[in-house]
């Protein structure tokens, strides 16, 4: 998945609580297990960009289980920073 999923993902969970962010990854989870039994090529690259994107909502999840994040946003995602053009 490259960068442009993963900022569009962030933005889609912008406001999201942990409750949310959970009911958002185990919605791709069962998109993703839909697929599993399928065996052609655009099955598999659905597959892999499912994939890419529970990774992504995974560890969403994982800091908004940590104490005091609160809702998610950027602009306290360290990882966020990363997709972001440096300055100067």
């Amino acid at each position: 998945m490259d960068d442009s999923t993963r900022k569009a993902i962030q933005e889609r969970a912008t406001g999201m609580s942990h409750a949310d962010a959970v009911i958002e990854e185990s919605r791709i989870r069962s998109a993703r297990k839909r697929l599993g039994s399928l065996h052609c090529f655009e099955s598999y690259w659905q597959q892999k960009c499912l994939d890419f994107q529970l990774a992504e909502w995974e560890r969403i999840i994982q800091l908004l289980s940590e104490d005091g994040f609160g809702s998610y946003s950027r602009d306290k995602d360290p990882a966020a920073a990363e997709l972001e053009p440096a300055e100067g």
